[in-house]
């Protein structure tokens, strides 16, 4: 079955006993529910979360507006569009704005930079400037952004990440938003439960955190 992305919510802190049935009549005021993927909290830990899929854009739109925040037996629910995705209507924000994080900001910088030098090794004779203002800003950005993956363990991370045969968007997406736990990893990843174990979920997730410790 195919579902439209573009009319495709993550619905989270749901209450631990709700079903499929409840949440889809949470939806229907504002339009079609053509599909709800409900979703339970692995070993026990945590609250469900489902993903609903609307028969259209704008009634996706409508229930972010509405639903979001709303209280379901004393849990006020997150609805929102899955990271990456965005609110196309003009007149209505959603919930959810797409970030550019720090790791993608500095990818973008030092990559701009790297095309300069490319260029500066062509047309000057003068080969040390460019890569001496390469390594004095990569210094730079990594003292502004502690948090982040260091620009010199970005290859070696992604790599690390090749052995799950990601698809190149959830590589980027990943680097882009380094999530630290499988509630945001499902927002990423296509069929996830299909693709991985849940051993190689929680490698994932092991790898990711890994990386922003060192």
């Amino acid at each position: 079955m195919s579902y439209r992305n573009d009319a495709r919510l993550y619905v989270g802190n749901l209450p631990a006993d709700i079903r499929e049935s409840e949440i889809e009549n949470i939806f229907r005021k504002y339009g079609r529910v053509v599909h709800v993927d409900l979703k339970q909290p692995r070993n026990g830990r945590g609250l469900p979360f489902a993903f609903v899929e609307m028969d259209h854009r704008h009634a996706a739109d409508d229930a972010v507006h509405r639903r979001n925040g709303y209280s379901v037996d004393g849990y006020r629910i997150r609805v929102e569009f899955p990271k990456g995705s965005y609110s196309r209507s003009s007149n209505r924000t959603s919930s959810f704005v797409p970030r550019r994080s720090k790791n993608s900001v500095i990818v973008s910088v030092v990559s701009s930079i790297k095309r300069i030098a490319r260029i500066d090794r062509k047309l000057s004779k003068n080969k040390k400037t460019i890569p001496a203002i390469l390594h004095n800003t990569k210094d730079y950005i990594e003292k502004i952004t502690p948090n982040t993956v260091k620009l010199s363990e970005i290859d070696s991370f992604t790599e690390s990440l090749k052995k799950f045969k990601l698809k190149k968007p959830e590589v980027l997406m990943i680097i882009n938003l380094m999530p630290r736990s499988e509630v945001e990893l499902y927002t990423i990843i296509e069929m996830i439960e299909s693709r991985f174990s849940n051993d190689e979920i929680q490698d994932m997730i092991q790898l990711i955190i890994s990386a922003l410790e060192r």
